[in-house]
C-alpha cells in the first residue's frame, strides 16, 4: 500500500491479484474505488496504523496492521520497492469465442492492451495470431503500460491503461481486414490513432494496400502515418481537387486534407479522408479496374485477383 497526494488519496493492491484499487479518504475512512469497502485507520501516515476493513454495508470486517517504510507522502507510489511486484501482473486475458460469418475469434488482453485471437481453422490463424502477440507484448508497449500505470498510481484519477480496441471488420476470399484503436491515457484526439490493417488469408502476411499504388515500400506495418498518403499525381490529377472547385471549399482547413486511406469493400477499394470537423473531406469508390491504371506491378497483380474474385461473385463480408 501507498499513501500520496500529502496522504489524501492512497493505492494498495492484493499479493495475490496485484490490482491497483485507490483509496479516497472520505468522512473519516478510506473508500475503495466503487464502494467495494471501506478502510478505517488510526495513526499518521509516517508511523505504525492499525484498523479494519469492511464491506460498505458493515457486515463483514478483517483487521488491519500496517508499518511504514517510506515517508515521501507524494511519491510513494512511484517507488519501485512498490511498483515491482506490479511490472510482473502483464498476463494474458482470454474471452468467449464468437461467431464471425462462419469463423471464431475472441477477445483477449495482455495486462491492459486489447487484440483478438482467430480459432485454429481460420485461415492462416497461426502466422496473423503471431502479428496479433507481437504487437501488444512487444517491450515498447509492455514499457508503455507499465509507464501509464505509475502515472495513474502518482496522480490520482487519471487512467491507468490507454483505450484499445481491436476488432475484424472486412473479410472476403483474399484478405482479411483488422481495426486497430489506441486513445493514448490522457489525451484526446491528438492522441488517438485509429487504422485498418489487411492481411492474406494465404500466407498470413500484412498487406497494406497503398503498397499497390506508390513507387517506394511505405514505412512499418504498424505505424499510423504508414496508412495515410497523398494521392498519387495521376490519380490525383483525375480524383483530387482541382482549381475550378476553391470556392466549393472556402473555410476548409486545406492544410489537412490531401491524405488518404484505403479501406477495401466488397465491391472495391474506398479512398478516403479523415474528417477533422470542417465537413471537407472527400472520398470515392474505385473498383479494381478502374484503379488498375494507378498501381504498380504488386497492385497489379493484387487487384487482378481482387477482379476475379468480384466477377465470382465472391465479394465478402
Amino acid at each position: 500500500m501507498c499513501f500520496q497526494d500529502s496522504g489524501q488519496q492512497a493505492v494498495y493492491y492484493y499479493q495475490r491479484y496485484k490490482t491497483p484499487i485507490t483509496l479516497t479518504l472520505k468522512d473519516g475512512f478510506w473508500v475503495e474505488q466503487g464502494d467495494t469497502g471501506r478502510w478505517e485507520l488510526s495513526g499518521q501516515p509516517g508511523n505504525h496504523i492499525a484498523g479494519q476493513w469492511s464491506t460498505v454495508s458493515g457486515t463483514k470486517s478483517l483487521p488491519l496492521s500496517l508499518k511504514f517504510e517510506y515517508h515521501d507522502l507524494d511519491k510513494n507510489c512511484g517507488e519501485e520497492e512498490f511498483l515491482s511486484a506490479l511490472q510482473k501482473t502483464l498476463k494474458w486475458k482470454k474471452g468467449a469465442w464468437k461467431d464471425w460469418f462462419g469463423w471464431q475469434y475472441r477477445d483477449v488482453a495482455y495486462g491492459g492492451d486489447n487484440s483478438i485471437e482467430l480459432a485454429a481453422n481460420f485461415p492462416s490463424s497461426k502466422v496473423i495470431n503471431t502479428i496479433f502477440n507481437d504487437r501488444v507484448t512487444s517491450e515498447e508497449r509492455a514499457e508503455r503500460q507499465l509507464e501509464t500505470l505509475v502515472y495513474a498510481l502518482e496522480h490520482p484519477g487519471s487512467e491507468k491503461y490507454d483505450e484499445t480496441y481491436v476488432a475484424p471488420v472486412f473479410l472476403n476470399g483474399l484478405w482479411l481486414g483488422v481495426r486497430f484503436y489506441v486513445r493514448r491515457a490522457g489525451t484526446g484526439a491528438n492522441g488517438t490513432s485509429d487504422y485498418t490493417s489487411y492481411f492474406s488469408l494465404a500466407t498470413g502476411e500484412m498487406i497494406n494496400p497503398w503498397r499497390w499504388f506508390l513507387s517506394s515500400q511505405v514505412n512499418q506495418p504498424h505505424e499510423y502515418s504508414a496508412y495515410s498518403h497523398p494521392l498519387p499525381e495521376t490519380m490525383r490529377a483525375k480524383y483530387g481537387r482541382k482549381e475550378s472547385e476553391a470556392s466549393e471549399f472556402e473555410g476548409c482547413k486545406r492544410s489537412e486534407h490531401g491524405y488518404y486511406q484505403i479501406s477495401l469493400r466488397n465491391n472495391g477499394l474506398l479512398f478516403w479522408e479523415r474528417p477533422n470537423g470542417d465537413g471537407c473531406e472527400r472520398e470515392f469508390l474505385l473498383t479494381p479496374e478502374a484503379a488498375m491504371p494507378f498501381a504498380n506491378a504488386e497492385g497489379k497483380k493484387a487487384l487482378s485477383a481482387f477482379s476475379k474474385l468480384i466477377r465470382l461473385n465472391l465479394k465478402g463480408y
